[in-house]
This record gives C-alpha cells, structure tokens and sequence, in this order.
C-alpha cells in the first residue's frame, strides 16, 4: 500500500468507458519498447475499437499533474461473478514510479464496486507478469501453453463480427 499512496501524490486515476488518442499513443510507445510479436500487438492495437464495443469495459488512466498519461488497465465486468484484466501499460517516457501498483488498487475497487468475487488476471506470460500478479495475491492455476492457426488474413476476424453481430440481433 505504501507504492500506492507514493503513485497517488503524483497520479490522479480516472475510469473512462473510452479511449483517446493518448492512450492510442501510449500503446504505440509501450508496443515499440517492448518489441512486441504479432498477437500481441494486434491485441493491444485492438484495443481501443474493442473497448468502445463492449458495454461492459472500463479503462482506468493514471494522468500526471501535467495531464499526461502515465499508465492505463482495461478492466472487463462483463461476467456475472468476476472482473477480467485484459491488458496494461505504462509509459517510459512520462515515468511514474508504482503507477501500474496504483492502478491494480484501483482495479480491486472497480471489482469490489460491482459485486465481483474475483478478478482474472490472465495467464503469466512470463516471470515479471508472474511475479507482479503474485504479488498482489494472484495464485496461478493453469499452465501457460500457446497454440495458434491461421486463416487467409482478417477471414477468422470477419467471421468472428459476423457471428458476434448475428448473436447481438439475436439471431
């Protein structure tokens, strides 16, 4: 708690059900820094038009006291019983020590607010993501795997839509 309250005097969070161009900005910078492969750039990438599609994503911000955007989470509550981390960063170039603790705090909150049991977190993708998740009392219970497949570019997502625009008429 003592990392949050240090994040909290140089960080003001803000939930949003929307995200701006910082944010866009903030996932290029966080993208080029961490050379991302490809699935995970798509995802992060994606971000912003899943984000203003689902009715149930919250993006919490962390701006610095001279606006700028320090750290963002996007937060689904979508499920009944738990809340779903679906993915986070923080910026290098307007740094804020314990922004990401900050903002896991304030996802806790979010949770709480909305009668969730728990949170997913996801997989731990590796020992750093592992270790911040444990930290903050995430217990792992799958094991990490990876498997993919391909489709000739974007059928699988325009497939995907189609089924998801069909399933919202009700279809």
């Amino acid at each position: 708690m003592r990392a949050v309250q240090r994040a909290s005097k140089e960080l003001t969070v803000e939930r949003s059900t929307g995200m701006s161009r910082e944010h866009e900005a903030l996932i290029r910078e966080f993208l080029r820094r961490q050379g991302a492969g490809p699935r995970v750039r798509e995802l992060f990438l994606a971000m912003p038009r899943y984000v203003s599609r689902s009715s149930g994503c919250t993006v919490l911000s962390a701006w610095d006291h001279e606006g700028r955007l320090a750290a963002m989470y996007v937060v689904e509550l979508s499920a009944e019983s738990f809340a779903t981390y679906l993915v986070g960063c923080h910026s290098r170039e307007h740094y804020v020590p314990h922004a990401s603790d900050l903002l896991f705090y304030e996802m806790i909150l979010l949770a709480k607010g909305h009668a969730k049991r728990a949170i997913n977190l996801g997989l731990g993708v590796n020992q750093g993501i592992r270790r911040f998740k444990e930290k903050w009392g995430g217990v792992p219970w799958l094991r990490y795997e990876f498997c993919g497949c391909t489709s000739p570019k974007g059928r699988l997502l325009q497939m995907l839509e189609s089924f998801w625009a069909r399933r919202s008429r009700g279809a």
